[in-house]
């Protein structure tokens, strides 16, 4: 499970998540009156994501609008 960094806005990737799995997990963070695919979708605008498919271990992924650093980090090995 993708675990929540310190900022409390944003969360690294682990090896198996996904968006979806990410839009479950912190619902609350990033919108709960949202549904899943609106969550879904907030997260790919937000981390400019061109693949919903395809996010990257250690990749660090916004939940809000206002998260202060975060986005593009990536490793090699992907997620899926």
């Amino acid at each position: 499970m993708a675990t929540l960094n310190s900022d409390g806005k944003s969360v690294t990737v682990v090896k198996g998540d996904t968006l979806s799995q990410i839009a479950v997990d912190y619902k609350s963070t990033i919108g709960s009156n949202l549904t899943l695919n609106q969550r879904i979708d907030r997260l790919v605008s937000l981390n400019n994501i061109k693949n919903r498919d395809i996010i990257i271990v250690g990749q660090v992924i916004k939940l809000t609008s206002d998260s202060s650093g975060g986005g593009g980090g990536s490793s090699p090995s992907s997620a899926s």
